[in-house]
């Protein structure tokens, strides 16, 4: 049984600042889509990174710095790739830490994070 998750993205240029979706019991997460309200286009010295823990573990990522990131089209759906084996265990009252980190003088990134989490039992 999946369990999706929906965080409002709301990335000020401003500052650099984080969120967090506490989990309330033992789930993987499975899937991960990142959905912006408007196109952003990548720039080399005014960009924002997103980078998503579980702990101290990054997890998943998108950057939309010229080097390492890319434009992303308004409205449309974008998986993200997850790495970390079990860093995907969330243990109960676990915490998705979402950091967004603005670099030179920032960019806006508004939008939606949606996590997929499946229940996980110990054996």
């Amino acid at each position: 049984m999946e369990l999706p998750f929906y965080i409002q993205v709301n990335a000020d240029k401003a500052a650099s600042s984080n969120q967090y979706l506490t989990i309330f019991r033992k789930m993987t997460l499975k899937k991960l889509f990142f959905v912006a309200d408007a196109s952003i286009a990548a720039h080399a010295s005014n960009h924002c990174k997103i980078d998503i823990y579980n702990g101290s573990t990054k997890i998943a990522l998108r950057h939309f710095d010229s080097a390492g990131g890319s434009s992303i089209t308004g409205g449309v759906s974008e998986s993200l790739s997850l790495s970390g084996g079990e860093a995907l265990d969330f243990s109960e009252l676990g915490e998705l830490k979402i950091e967004y980190t603005q670099a030179g003088s920032g960019m806006d990134v508004r939008g939606g994070l949606v996590a997929i989490f499946e229940p996980r039992r110990e054996v």
